[in-house]
C-alpha cells in the first residue's frame, strides 16, 4: 500500500473527490504525478491549514509522531536489509503504510470536530506514551545489530504493540467527510495489525 488513494481512483470517482475536496483539490491531484491524494492533502493543511488547538489536537500530533517513529524503524531495516530485494520491498512497504497512517492523523488534525463524547486523548504527559517513544527511540537506534529473525520479531511486535491502538482509537473519533473518505478506504483492506504477521509468514516462507 503505496497511498490510500491514488490518481487512478481519483481519476474514476471524480463526483465523490470533488465534492468531498473541492474541484481545485481535484485538478491539483490529476496534475501532480508521484504523490497521493492524501499526501498532497497533508502539504495543502501544513501550508495554510488551521489544526485543532489543545489536547485534542496535540493528540492527533502525538499520534502523528508515532507513526512517524515505527516508520524511521522500518525505513532503517530497508537499509540494514537492502542486499535481499525480497526484504527490501517488505520492509518498504511497511515504511510507506506508517508514513500514509501518519498522514492520515495529520488530515485529523485539520479537519476533527470537537465534541463533548471525545474520550481518548492520549499526552507526552502520559508515563505509559512516554515509555513508548522511548521503546520507539530505541529499538531504532538497535536496528543495524539485528539478525533477519529478530527484525521480523520486532516487526510482529510493533504491529501488536500500543501503537495501532492508538491510532486506531483516535481513527474512530473523528467524523467529518474529508477523514471520514480515508477512514472508508482504509476500511477496505484488511487491517494492518491483522495483514503484517500473515505477511511476515509469507516472507519467511519465500526465504526457506
Amino acid at each position: 500500500m503505496k497511498t490510500i488513494v491514488d490518481q487512478e481512483y481519483v481519476r474514476r470517482h471524480a463526483e465523490e473527490v470533488i465534492k468531498t475536496f473541492g474541484l481545485m483539490t481535484y485538478v491539483s491531484s490529476l496534475r501532480t504525478k508521484g504523490k497521493g491524494l492524501l499526501e498532497q492533502l497533508e502539504e495543502k493543511y501544513l501550508s495554510g491549514g488551521v489544526p485543532m488547538p489543545g489536547r485534542l489536537g496535540n493528540a492527533y500530533r502525538l499520534s502523528a509522531l508515532i507513526e512517524l517513529r515505527v516508520a524511521r524503524i522500518y525505513e532503517r531495516m530497508v537499509r540494514r536489509f537492502d542486499e535481499n530485494p525480497l526484504v527490501k520491498e517488505f520492509f518498504q512497504k511497511l515504511q510507506e503504510e506508517e508514513q500514509e497512517h501518519a498522514r492520515v492523523m495529520v488530515l485529523c488534525l485539520y479537519t476533527v470536530d470537537a465534541r463533548t463524547e471525545l474520550d481518548y486523548l492520549p499526552s507526552v504527559r502520559d508515563p505509559e506514551i512516554r515509555a513508548l517513544l522511548g521503546e520507539l527511540r530505541t529499538k531504532a537506534r538497535g536496528v543495524w545489530k539485528l539478525s533477519l529473525d529478530e527484525a521480523l520479531d520486532l516487526t510482529a511486535e510493533l504491529e501488536a504493540s500500543e501503537v495501532n491502538v492508538i491510532f486506531d482509537k483516535l481513527l474512530e473519533q473523528t467524523r467529518n467527510p474529508k477523514s471520514d473518505f480515508f477512514i472508508s478506504q482504509l476500511a477496505k483492506v484488511e487491517g494492518h495489525a491483522a495483514a503484517v504477521p500473515k505477511r511476515i509468514k509469507a516472507l519467511r516462507e519465500k526465504l526457506a
